[in-house]
């Protein structure tokens, strides 16, 4: 296979975001895109073959599709394109319950390559953060990511139950769930939560979350859209340092902090009435669209392996499954 030939299903703001990218890499060949809009379609007519229909799109000569459709839609079309033998990229979450993941990996053969757009993973500070937080020297984990509302033009098919699903876990805090996830190495059986409505909506605003991991790391994490100011930030306390990640500067708005940032709390140093010397790095460049795409080509020419891939993806959204059975409101 000398390129990858692409269809793309949706293209709202991640949707056009992938076709850009997918145009500039020499091992992709985007050929096909496909959505229900018609102004949106306008756009790419005289570059590919368009379509309102994506069953039409799954029949051309496409090698694997690219799915950037809202959540409660992702499950269906991504099996569809797996039926067909395509290789397929679903944009998280794979679905709005665990069995929508694993429908989606019942239909995989050997042969093809599933990856889960977790692209939070491959953010360029978050990368570096790693060189500084070994999984055997992690004690603890305390994450906030949240937002002023759910409301906002390009966000409101969210706030739609046939489309969104639920709520702002799996709308954002799933990011920050899978992060402690890979930082952690480790599954998390023990899980504890407090859901809340504090708009009204059946889609939850406010989710408190306690976990533990398997061999005993701890992690507290705050997905909210009630929150007040944007937020992302992630603090990882090992033995003989502390880890901190704040800033989203891949976010279109810049309003989750920017640039990016991590800062290393060294503890071996002296310190000054509990205060070690803290060093900051920031990061103006966000890659992670990018590095993301590279490695499901990798995957496909190379047989690379995924590192976001659909059995990672199920592990996330068993640990979000038990989250929603702390929500009353049903």
């Amino acid at each position: 296979m000398d390129k990858i030939k692409v269809g793309i299903i949706g293209l709202g703001r991640v949707g056009a975001l992938r076709y850009d990218l997918l145009s500039k890499d020499d091992r992709f060949d985007v050929v096909a895109v496909c959505d229900t809009k018609d102004a949106l379609l306008a756009k790419y007519s005289h570059d590919v073959r368009v379509y309102s229909n994506y069953k039409y799109l799954l029949r051309n000569d496409v090698d694997a599709v690219f799915v950037c459709v809202p959540h409660t839609l992702t499950p269906k079309i991504s099996i569809e394109a797996l039926k067909r033998g395509l290789h397929v990229f679903l944009e998280k979450p794979p679905g709005v319950f665990l069995a929508d993941a694993k429908a989606i990996k019942s239909y995989i053969n050997n042969n093809q390559k599933v990856q889960v757009g977790f692209n939070h993973r491959y953010m360029t500070h978050v990368c570096a953060a790693k060189a500084y937080a070994s999984p055997k020297d992690i004690l603890w984990m305390k994450g906030t990511y949240g937002r002023t509302t759910m409301s906002g033009e390009q966000e409101q098919w969210r706030e739609i139950k046939a489309l969104g699903g639920r709520g702002i876990l799996i709308s954002q805090g799933l990011h920050m769930i899978d992060l402690m996830r890979m930082f952690a190495e480790d599954e998390f059986p023990n899980v504890y939560a407090i859901v809340k409505h504090y708009q009204g909506k059946w889609n939850e605003d406010n989710v408190m979350i306690l976990m533990e991991s398997a061999h005993g790391i701890s992690a507290m994490m705050h997905s909210s859209c009630v929150i007040g100011k944007n937020t992302f930030q992630l603090e990882i306390k090992c033995k003989r340092r502390t880890v901190k990640i704040n800033g989203l500067g891949m976010s279109s708005t810049k309003s989750y902090g920017y640039p990016d940032e991590i800062t290393i709390l060294d503890e071996e140093d002296e310190c000054f009435i509990g205060n070690p010397p803290a060093c900051t790095t920031y990061f103006g460049d966000n890659n992670s669209w990018k590095w993301e795409i590279d490695n499901f080509a990798r995957a496909i020419l190379n047989n690379d392996p995924i590192q976001n891939n659909i059995d990672s993806a199920i592990k996330t959204m068993e640990i979000v499954e038990e989250v929603y059975k702390y929500d009353n409101s049903n």
